[in-house]
């Protein structure tokens, strides 16, 4: 399971590639497969590029519908939990 702070500092990338949005997704690599390459024929069928070191992180968030405000809050909340823990 890929911590919270990875998973936001993942998020937080300008463009993500296939291990960071497995990591992100905390899913496998031949699980997530056939979604990725799905995601990256819808790409090329709308005419995007698609560069060798990722594809933008935006468009990866929305077609994996993940909230990136909700990892913030997440994030925050653990944040507060282990301070208090410490205190």
């Amino acid at each position: 399971m890929t911590s919270i702070e990875e998973r936001v500092s993942i998020a937080s990338k300008q463009f993500l590639t296939f291990s960071d949005t497995c990591r992100l997704l905390s899913v496998a690599y031949r699980t997530l497969k056939p979604d990725w390459d799905e995601f990256l024929a819808l790409l090329k069928s709308q005419g995007k590029r698609i560069p060798k070191y990722g594809v933008k992180a935006s468009l990866v968030l929305d077609y994996f519908d993940i909230d990136y405000d909700q990892l913030m809050r997440e994030y925050n909340f653990d944040k507060i939990k282990k301070d208090i823990t410490r205190a």
